[in-house]
């Protein structure tokens, strides 16, 4: 204890439970018991970790988010390196607490608190000694808040709104394109002409669709042709960054004048103790100013599911969680094919004969017949 208090630690409740455990509990099998050696395996090797979905691989968006977690449990261990054994209740709701202390907002702060129970069961699964209450910690939890949704209204504002360059234009495209798909802003930047199949349906018609596998899971997102069709008669919007995105997609929204008053967050600077720091501040804002691309496939997302109901809007989106869907998990692509074209035809959406001008296609029979 003297030594450890010569070396400035908090001698704490934390404190004298790590060294019960650290008495009780050392047998890592030869692998670093500390929590911040962890992150940087995950860091070092983000090209091949497996992830709890089976994926090989993290995008660089979770990349990012482990390299600021790093930075976060650096600051908050200050010199008493924290171990995976550590992290019980007691001890997420001293990381909560402390994020709370830095004006993280709720969002971010459950985010980050969350990323840290991650690292540590993923310690776990490589046979580092861990704590047993680590699978039964109670997170911290955030009030539900209705999604941020563009309506019918305001997406034909943005249809008709007078945009006076071409990347603000292109933008357009990536907005309508994004709220009729409903993907990541990753999947929605990627998708190009390969996304477009002709698939049978269980008649053997072949169909033109956009089948798209998703980065992130692997699930599968299928949609009709048709319903991009006069959103692309000109050709796919070209691609940019997401951050290009990010920021026009705002001008875009201002220019058409999508003001109304709504409450949610927005990335400001101010101060936490001596220094100046970005965070997310609520408050109500003009909704132009909280327009993100996510915001595009909650709105999709909201569409199906209202229109069509839950299952077509899964098979739309790639979500496969919903127990009205498992039935569809394991069926092949011309079974959902089916079920889009009988759903879309119940709201109206015609199938086409072949034409130059359309992108559905009935080609033929697949039996040849």
């Amino acid at each position: 204890m003297d030594e450890d208090a010569h070396k400035g630690i908090d001698i704490n409740s934390r404190w004298v439970k790590k060294v019960v455990d650290g008495f009780f509990n050392n047998d890592n099998n030869g692998l670093s018991p500390y929590i911040i050696d962890w992150i940087n395996h995950i860091i070092d090797n983000h090209k091949t970790i497996r992830t709890v979905q089976g994926n090989i691989g993290i995008s660089a968006n979770r990349l990012k988010a482990y390299k600021t977690l790093k930075n976060l449990v650096n600051d908050f261990q200050g010199r008493s390196m924290c171990k995976v054994l550590e992290v019980d209740q007691l001890f997420y709701d001293d990381f909560c607490t402390w994020l709370i202390s830095k004006k993280y907002s709720d969002s971010t702060l459950k985010k980050y608190a969350d990323d840290l129970i991650a690292v540590c069961k993923f310690a776990k699964r490589q046979k580092v000694v861990s704590n047993p209450e680590l699978y039964e910690i109670t997170k911290y939890a955030i009030k539900r808040k209705e999604p941020l949704t563009l309506t019918d209204t305001e997406l034909q504002k943005i249809k008709e709104v007078n945009l006076p360059n071409n990347h603000l234009e292109n933008t357009r495209k990536w907005i309508l394109l994004g709220c009729t798909l409903a993907q990541r802003v990753e999947d929605l930047l990627n998708i190009d002409e390969t996304n477009f199949k002709h698939v049978p349906d269980e008649n053997g018609n072949l169909v033109e669709v956009i089948h798209i596998i998703q980065s992130k899971t692997g699930a599968e997102a299928i949609f009709l042709a048709e319903q991009v069709k006069e959103i692309i008669k000109d050709g796919l919007p070209y691609k940019i960054s997401s951050q290009k995105l990010r920021d026009y997609v705002k001008k875009v929204c201002e220019l058409a004048e999508i003001n109304s008053p709504t409450h949610g967050e927005i990335i400001k600077i101010i101060k936490v103790g001596n220094k100046e720091v970005k965070r997310k501040v609520k408050g109500t804002y003009p909704k132009w100013m909280l327009i993100t691309p996510h915001v595009f496939r909650k709105t999709g997302a909201s569409y199906y599911n209202y229109k069509y109901g839950t299952t077509v809007a899964k098979i739309h989106t790639g979500h496969i969680k919903d127990e009205t869907l498992k039935i569809y998990v394991n069926d092949n692509l011309s079974k959902k094919v089916t079920v889009l074209l009988e759903a879309h035809k119940e709201q109206g959406l015609k199938e086409k004969s072949v034409s130059n001008k359309t992108i559905l296609k009935v080609i033929k029979n697949a039996s040849g017949k």
